[in-house]
């Protein structure tokens, strides 16, 4: 879950609830690598348009899935 942070630390709508981390303790981590990131953009970009897709940089301190070991 990133780049939110804990909802009950600091209020806004964007961040986590505690419920949400919770659940994540009871899931395996989702396969997330290369395929799965583009299939997320081109689902914003159905939805929205591809004027409103936006990439952002927050490989900065995060650990990247083996197929984008580029962006270390």
């Amino acid at each position: 879950m990133s780049p939110q942070p804990a909802g009950s630390r600091r209020y806004h709508p964007r961040n986590v609830t505690d419920d949400t981390l919770r659940a994540l303790a009871d899931n395996p981590k989702p396969p997330c690598g290369i395929r799965e990131i583009s299939d997320h953009i081109e689902h914003v970009r159905d939805l929205a348009g591809i004027d409103h897709v936006g990439i952002g940089s927050d490989f900065d301190g995060m650990t990247p899935p083996d197929d984008m070991a580029c962006t270390r």
